[in-house]
């Protein structure tokens, strides 16, 4: 696979910096989020609007891994450019809109039964998370195609744009009175905005497609899922890994303490938000040294070298200090979680480095990597559904499986080669 020279010509150093910038900026914007949010509502609400925001990233993921297989597949000039690129992208997006629609108007009659799945009580709040998976669906596409055909500064700006869009919609739906369902409602408001704006942006980039342009018969979205297929697995597990800790809390702890244990939990995955930034340096420079022939494994190391580097203070807080960072961070009520924050930090570092792993090696093409996720998540699973009756077991659960599941990982990655013909291409 070639890449199309008039899409993505001097890509290299400067597209993939700003797309590194762009992550984390918004995953600053994340961190910003989480601490407005926690003050705003106290701990009981937070409890459940990070339990709905838990749902909607895993259900959400499908969606990032289309719009780095869409980048790919657009980059390589597959399904050519102008009003042939725009019909396929239309042929994608119909049925995401359609989705849309029918779940939309299932989660309306089914929000009581969706209320108790996700373990809150704001019923309309639990109606709003397929809905929202849909339209980032919908905004992963466009990114994609955007991406692909060499648009990477609007990509970048709608990357931190629709972050800080969580914010302030979130904060304006709260203030009208919405309480946990305006916070929420901001997220897939904020994914909607951002998709209506690239649409704007890709429409006067490649024009309108004609009522019935044909678009090729290998551009169906359940193809492009088919060649993604790994990718989607893959992140789907790493993420329930990052987030099953805060849903299980959520059913198993009274309220205020699945709202204190929440926000332990997001303090500590603050070198995984490092680590989705550093993936973006490690997919393409590993399939770049593989491509040429050389050893790929020292992206791996590089990125992995900066979150070592990276975890020595931020432990070092973790364990001296716990209760002054939630007391500062979220306010005095959160403090009751101090005792889980080192050992959480622990862990999310591990899968921190998991989760680089897994990115390294899906861009070496391989796959059976995905044995050691499921068994990781089965176990997480039943040790919290066993064990997780307080802050400290459920952090202990984590940090074992986590260790157990981050060595096998590194093992596998280091021994790794590359399989077939590696593509330079765009994260």
């Amino acid at each position: 696979m070639r890449l199309h020279p008039s899409r993505w010509r001097g890509r290299d150093s400067p597209q993939v910096a700003g797309l590194a910038v762009a992550s984390l900026t918004a995953n600053a914007l994340a961190i910003v989020f989480t601490v407005v949010f926690a003050r705003v509502l106290g701990e009981e609400d937070y409890g459940s609007l990070a339990a709905l925001t838990s749902w909607l990233l895993i259900l959400g993921v499908p969606g990032s891994a289309l719009q780095v297989a869409a980048a790919r597949d657009v980059a390589a000039g597959r399904y050519g450019e102008g009003p042939r690129l725009a019909a396929v992208t239309r042929r994608w997006l119909r049925p995401v809109i359609l989705a849309s629609v029918a779940l939309t108007l299932l989660s309306v009659a089914g929000r009581e039964q969706l209320a108790d799945i996700t373990g809150v009580d704001e019923a309309w709040a639990a109606a709003l998370v397929l809905p929202g998976a849909c339209a980032w669906f919908a905004l992963c596409l466009l990114r994609g195609v955007l991406q692909g055909d060499g648009a990477v500064p609007a990509v970048g700006w709608s990357i931190a744009g629709e972050a800080a869009g969580r914010v302030v919609c979130g904060l304006l739906l709260l203030l009208i009175g919405g309480g946990v369902v305006g916070a929420f409602a901001g997220t897939p408001l904020s994914f909607t905005i951002a998709a209506v704006v690239l649409a704007v942006i890709l429409r006067r980039r490649v024009g309108v497609a004609p009522e019935h342009a044909p678009a090729p018969e290998t551009a169906g979205l359940h193809r492009l899922a088919a060649g993604a297929w790994a990718a989607i697995i893959a992140l789907t597990l790493l993420m329930a890994l990052q987030s099953l800790d805060v849903i299980i809390a959520k059913h198993q702890l009274p309220d205020d303490e699945a709202g204190s244990y929440t926000a332990a939990a997001v303090a500590a995955k603050v070198l995984i938000w490092v680590a989705i930034g550093l993936a973006v340096y490690v997919v393409p420079e590993a399939s770049r040294r593989a491509s040429r022939g050389d050893a790929p494994f020292g992206a791996l190391a590089q990125a992995l070298g900066a979150i070592a580097l990276l975890a020595v203070p931020v432990l070092c807080i973790f364990l001296v200090a716990p209760d002054l960072l939630l007391r500062l961070g979220f306010g005095p009520d959160f403090e009751d979680a101090a005792p889980a924050l080192l050992p959480l930090g622990t862990a999310m570092t591990l899968l921190a480095c998991c989760y680089l792993a897994g990115q390294y090696l899906l861009a070496l093409r391989h796959w059976m990597f995905l044995g050691v996720l499921i068994a990781a998540m089965l176990a997480e699973l039943g040790g919290l559904l066993a064990y997780g009756d307080d802050f400290r077991s459920i952090a202990l659960v984590v940090l074992a499986v986590q260790s157990a599941g981050a060595l096998a990982m590194l093992l596998l990655a280091a021994r790794a080669a590359p399989r077939g013909v590696i593509a330079e291409v765009p994260v």
